[in-house]
């Protein structure tokens, strides 16, 4: 009698053998992912701050400005003031947090250190302190 089928061990053979490749696959999947989500932040941050530098090139009698250039000192910009100005859309998400940014309170702090200015982006602006 020709019997047309596949054992019971065969088939979990092929279950143990494709577990065993999700076991190795999974986490390396999850792993890129997490690269690309890391990647679209830092670009997210780097277009915040191209737009800072605009801003402070924009605007070099603004008081706040002024300031900046003595070395050493910091001076703190409003995310809504870039988006008011026209540096930044106001539809520019945040990736970590999917909101827009003119749905939140953000702002950069630009340090001088030596003439070299030095950003970093808060989510808030109660973070960004002088």
């Amino acid at each position: 009698m020709n019997k047309k089928g596949y054992t019971l061990v065969e088939l979990l053979a092929v279950l143990a053998l494709m577990a065993a490749i999700l076991l190795v696959a999974v986490p390396s999947i999850a792993k890129q992912f997490a690269g690309i989500e890391e990647n679209n932040y830092t670009q997210f941050k780097q277009n915040i701050f191209l737009a800072a530098e605009s801003y402070i090139n924009s605007n070099p009698n603004a008081a706040d400005v002024v300031t900046l250039k003595e070395n050493g000192k910091t001076i703190c910009i409003a995310t809504e003031n870039l988006i008011r100005g026209g540096w930044i859309k106001s539809t520019l998400t945040n990736p970590k947090t999917d909101k827009k940014l003119a749905e939140q309170m953000s702002s950069i702090q630009v340090k001088n250190e030596n003439g070299e200015y030095k950003y970093t982006y808060f989510p808030t602006t109660s973070n960004c302190t002088k």
